[in-house]
């Protein structure tokens, strides 16, 4: 009781100092409680702490409450979040169902791209683990409207999960890419 409230605090270190606690108690004790809260914010850390101590029972219910997430009211810092929630609960809960991944991508693919550079950098990350077919293609726009050779090297890292996601005309274009940044690239 005395933390729940703080898992909604504005205060990022507020809020997982409060997940942490949460984290350590019993499960069956908060579980249901944590699927029906309704703020944004503190249902992203309650998803985050379900994925990090529930059974992979449980990975159904988690992604099914982020994709009841208001996508359209929520702040970037809390997009980034549910974005990274979805990403724990897949490495912690293992690959979802086919209907699960059916449903998360048809939450997240009219997202992508966004206007943020950090957000589509999530959305392209998850897409690609869920192997959504579309991804490819704004993917690689974004590859090569990128600005800083950071950028360029996020989604080619990411794409080759995705490499048989590549049109013949998408997988030349990624591999004339590393051809040039071999040949451009110094330094790291």
């Amino acid at each position: 009781d005395f933390v729940w409230p703080h898992l909604n605090s504005p205060d990022r270190s507020i809020r997982y100092a409060a997940r942490v606690a949460l984290e350590r108690q019993d499960l069956a004790a908060w579980q249901d409680k944590a699927l029906a809260d309704s703020r944004s914010t503190a249902t992203i850390q309650l998803m985050v702490a379900l994925a990090r101590t529930a059974p992979k029972e449980l990975q159904s219910k988690v992604l099914a409450r982020l994709n009841q997430l208001p996508w359209n009211r929520l702040t970037e810092e809390q997009t980034l979040d549910a974005l990274r929630a979805y990403g724990l609960a897949f490495i912690r809960m293992g690959k979802p169902s086919a209907a699960d991944s059916e449903a998360v991508i048809a939450r997240l693919s009219p997202l992508f791209p966004s206007q943020n550079e950090f957000v589509n950098r999530e959305l392209c990350t998850q897409l690609v683990y869920l192997q959504w077919p579309g991804v490819a293609e704004p993917t690689m726009k974004l590859l090569a409207a990128a600005q800083t050779q950071e950028d360029q090297l996020y989604y080619v890292f990411v794409l080759r999960n995705g490499a048989n996601l590549l049109k013949n005309d998408q997988r030349r274009a990624y591999f004339s890419w590393l051809n040039v940044a071999e040949a451009t690239y110094r330094g790291g």
